[in-house]
């Protein structure tokens, strides 16, 4: 009963001790209830958490980047200052400090030089995303200039509209001469700028397998090729 007595006077010291310095109360038992619900926030020291805008997903979450590596990733809601879901596109683009400036940057996507609302802060620097590909995963990089922007254009892209379903597309697609749909590794369609004998960037779409039947990492092509 001793025993027991002097280990609760000793948690009540220590309470006692954490309440008088705020600053490691409020460290205690932030990071307490974190481990306890399964909340883990990246170190702050290192990290920066904002709210940003997923192009591919139109939604707006959480995210962080570490250190200066420019390149955000998924955080857990409750380790940013606001409720990101809630956000519209463009409450999610918002400065979080009046006194940065915001700029203009554009991204090629779907045949479209689309315009949007870039961060200067350095620490926020990977908020400026264009989103990813959707057959190759791969980082769509933003243009200050949207001159820059057009000479990476594909035209065929233009076929991919969202406003589309993925049949309309894909017909819209092989009625073009010099576009072809390429299908990746999960089933997801796109249109690409292509001939008969394959996509035109073979670097960037090489798993597009000419395949007329349309299963997974292939590649059709119905131009006038297959018309002669």
């Amino acid at each position: 009963m001793i025993a027991f007595m002097a280990f609760v006077f000793v948690l009540l010291f220590l309470f006692i001790i954490l309440y008088l310095n705020n600053e490691s109360f409020d460290k205690f038992i932030g990071n307490n209830v974190h481990e306890h619900f399964g909340i883990q926030c990246q170190d702050e020291s290192n990290t920066t958490d904002f709210c940003a805008w997923n192009v591919n997903d139109k939604t707006c979450y959480c995210t962080y980047q570490p250190g200066l590596t420019r390149t955000n990733f998924p955080q857990n809601p409750s380790c940013c200052d606001k409720s990101c879901a809630e956000l519209s596109e463009e409450e999610c683009n918002l400065m979080p400090n009046p006194q940065y400036n915001n700029i203009d940057y554009y991204c090629p996507i779907d045949g479209q030089c689309k315009k949007f609302i870039g961060k200067t802060v350095n620490n926020m620097i990977s908020a400026n995303t264009c989103g990813y590909d959707k057959l190759n995963y791969q980082t769509i990089y933003p243009f200050l200039t949207k001159s820059d922007c057009e000479e990476f254009l594909d035209p065929c892209g233009l076929n991919n509209n969202d406003n589309y379903s993925v049949s309309e597309q894909r017909n819209s697609c092989l009625n073009k001469e010099f576009c072809g749909w390429c299908t990746n590794d999960q089933g997801v369609g796109q249109c690409i700028s292509g001939t008969a004998s394959g996509p035109i960037n073979i670097y960037k779409y090489n798993f597009c397998q000419l395949n007329n039947n349309g299963t997974i990492n292939s590649y059709i092509h119905k131009g006038p090729s297959y018309d002669s």
